[in-house]
């Protein structure tokens, strides 16, 4: 996929570390929990309620690769903003396209808006997922499409709450905000109130 490094921005080398940390702090924990989805337990004092275990958000790279077992929790959003189970369905693959191939491709392919519900108190859920992503510093640039495909590209959506980013690393870090928000309400509310104040 094209990207460029946006190191030679200004203040950029100091976010991508911050990403970098961040992701390097996320990645020991996935690896900690072996890709299970906690069980659901009583929730915190303050928590909404222990029945979302991933907040509705869009993966942030090209690609998300989903194998999970037989124990249901992902729901697609359609259209009208409803929600659809997504079954497990047996020897099968989830495949999510992710943002960045929505700015590469202008809309053409969209990315798909999704959220994990947390299993029943005392079930446990594994799920094995794989993301394609550039590198943290790289910037995606449009793809020169055939003429027949970007005729049909819609755009790369808009959306105040959800503004797609180019820049990987920031557009990962505040996917990662939105998709964990008692997470980074809990550890990063510095993060959060800068990106309120911008």
């Amino acid at each position: 996929m094209a990207g460029r490094s946006a190191a030679g921005e200004p203040g950029s080398a100091a976010r991508v570390g911050r990403v970098a940390r961040a992701g390097r702090g996320l990645l020991r924990l996935l690896v900690r929990r072996g890709g299970e989805h906690p069980p659901q337990t009583d929730p915190l004092p303050g928590h909404r309620g222990a029945d979302q275990g991933v907040g509705a958000h869009k993966d942030y790279g090209y690609l998300a690769l989903l194998h999970q077992d037989s124990i249901a929790g992902l729901q697609v959003q359609d259209s009208a903003g409803g929600w659809i189970d997504a079954d497990p369905v047996p020897g099968a693959f989830v495949v999510n396209i992710g943002e960045m191939l929505e700015i590469a491709t202008g809309g053409y392919l969209t990315a798909t808006r999704h959220r994990v519900r947390s299993p029943a108190a005392g079930v446990d859920r594994y799920s094995v997922p794989f993301f394609l992503a550039p590198r943290l510093d790289a910037v995606v640039e449009p793809l020169e499409l055939p003429a027949e495909l970007a005729a049909e590209a819609r755009g790369i959506s808009t959306d105040a709450n959800n503004p797609l980013l180019a820049a990987f690393g920031e557009n990962a870090l505040l996917g990662w905000l939105r998709s964990h928000p008692e997470v980074a309400r809990r550890w990063w509310s510095d993060v959060l109130e800068a990106q309120v104040a911008r």
